[in-house]
């Protein structure tokens, strides 16, 4: 794999390393998916949605505004929900494996 990436269309080189989000692999998706549908899903966006607005209030908001603006609006607040709930999620698996070697 190169150390670089192309931008789509725009033919520029970005190096990997400014890549500030997580890869998410296919077990944390899965993951999420499995506990979305052990509990009540419509409970379980909420419960995620308290913990964004406490740990990133503006992405709270932002979501909150854009379904707000949608005319499927709960689609596009668990849209948003899930995104950020799939790379929080990544980020801590990530360290966690950092920690322990893995």
């Amino acid at each position: 794999m190169r150390d670089s990436e192309s931008l789509s269309g725009e033919g520029k080189e970005v190096p990997r390393k400014l890549n500030l989000l997580p890869k998410v692999t296919k077990e944390t998706a899965m993951t999420l998916s499995t506990m979305i549908e052990k509990k009540d899903g419509k409970k379980y966006m909420g419960d995620i949605l308290q913990q964004i607005l406490e740990e990133n209030e503006q992405i709270a908001h932002f979501i909150t505004s854009i379904s707000d603006a949608s005319s499927d609006r709960e689609m596009v607040a668990q849209c948003g929900i899930l995104v950020y709930a799939l790379l929080k999620n990544q980020a801590e698996a990530d360290r966690l494996n950092k920690q322990l070697d893995i």
